[in-house]
């Protein structure tokens, strides 16, 4: 199996998504305890190019890498990595994680399912904070969304 510090060059095997579940889970704990966001997304991006070779791609960790290999699990990556990045001010990076995340999850669960709704929360949260009430129309929109149903 391969550690969680190898350098990924051996072939995927059955337990990278269960590492990939960890470094995710790591991330998460930094981020929430807020003093390591650097370290937070350093283990998100492990887990994202993990995720991203599990499901046929090279392992970019950017937010337009190994375009055409997309899966919910990546687009969960890519959320996780915009969520860190927006606690750190970095709101256009956020915003590029977000507007990938967004793409995966309108094209594989469909525009309908919740998970596009929180996505458009969260960039419309993003911007929010970035430039201010009046560029938060993304999250008038997650919202109507959700009262729709």
């Amino acid at each position: 199996h391969p550690s969680v510090t190898s350098d990924w060059s051996s072939d995927v095997c059955s337990s990278d998504l269960s590492i990939a579940a960890s470094l995710h889970n790591i991330g998460g704990v930094l981020h929430d305890q807020g003093k390591d966001y650097d370290g937070a997304v350093a283990y998100l991006r492990r887990a994202l190019a993990m995720d991203r070779r599990v499901h046929g791609g090279e392992g970019g960790t950017g937010a337009d890498d190994d375009p055409g290999v997309d899966h919910p699990g990546i687009a969960t990556s890519l959320s996780h990595i915009g969520a860190v990045l927006n606690s750190q001010g970095k709101h256009d990076e956020a915003l590029e994680r977000y507007r990938e995340t967004l793409r995966i999850r309108e094209a594989a669960p469909g525009k309908e399912h919740p998970d596009v709704s929180h996505t458009v929360g969260h960039r419309g949260y993003t911007r929010l904070r970035a430039c201010g009430r009046e560029a938060a129309a993304g999250g008038r929109r997650a919202t109507s969304s959700r009262q729709a149903r």
